[in-house]
Parts: structure tokens; C-alpha cells; sequence
């Protein structure tokens, strides 16, 4: 856990979320390992009028994802995968250099018609790869 706290969301992240300027919203910063090895930090805001009890979850015990879809099932995801250079405060959790490749996958979810949350999802370039299977 890096930073969890309720605060209110600024232009970008009152757009992303489809909230008002200044609307309560939930903020959690998480590094996750593999083999204590950082493979991703997900910075992700949550709109804390449907999900009002986020902020007192303890993330070391589940993941916001899990958190989200016992209370708020997911019906809709969107994702935007790029390729970027992190910069120094990503690079020094994520445990690699600035200038090495990151992918960042931007993700928004719903249930039902509602906009829960708004995610960025960074991955350090040599220790990611994404992959996904959509059955029709």
C-alpha cells in the first residue's frame, strides 16, 4: 500500500469518472509483486457515492478488485493500452529505470449504468505482457 485516502476529484479524474468538479472520490496507490518483484502499480479512484465503503478496506488483505466486484459487479470495462516512459517516482516503486519502456493500461469500469472507477495501471515493459481472449 503506498497511499489510500478519500479526496475530492480535480478536473481530469472529475471527467474520467463522470463526476463533478470537487465529488468525493476515493484514491488508493498499490504496488502489487510477484516473488517480490513489483510487476505493477495501480493508482485507481473510486467514485465513493457507490462504493462508500472503500476507503476503509484493508488492500493488504484483498485487492480493490476484489472489493469492487463483491459490491459493485462489474458489466462493463474499458481499456486503453500504451506504451510510455514512466518518469522517476513510478520508476523508483516499480524498481526499474525511467527510461525503460512501461506499458500503462488506462481502465474504467461500470456496473450496470454506473462509472465505479477509473484506474491507471503501470507495468514495467520487460516483466508484462498482455494478452486477452474474447469468446463470441
Amino acid at each position: 500500500m503506498v497511499r489510500h485516502e478519500a479526496t475530492k476529484a480535480d478536473q481530469l479524474i472529475a471527467t474520467k469518472l463522470g463526476v463533478m468538479l470537487g465529488s468525493a472520490v476515493y484514491y488508493s496507490e498499490i504496488l502489487h509483486k510477484e516473488n517480490d518483484k513489483p510487476i505493477q502499480l495501480e493508482c485507481r479512484w473510486v467514485n465513493a457515492k457507490y462504493a462508500p465503503k472503500y476507503h476503509q478496506q484493508d488492500f493488504t488483505q484483498t485487492t480493490p478488485n476484489e472489493y469492487l466486484t463483491a459490491n459493485c459487479p462489474m458489466t462493463a470495462v474499458e481499456h486503453t493500452v500504451e506504451a510510455i516512459t514512466c518518469g522517476e517516482h513510478i520508476a523508483r516503486l516499480l524498481e526499474m529505470a525511467a527510461t525503460e519502456p512501461c506499458l500503462l493500461l488506462h481502465r474504467r469500469t461500470w456496473s450496470e449504468d454506473k462509472l465505479i472507477s477509473t484506474a491507471l495501471l503501470y507495468h514495467p515493459g520487460s516483466r508484462y505482457q498482455l494478452s486477452s481472449k474474447v469468446e463470441l
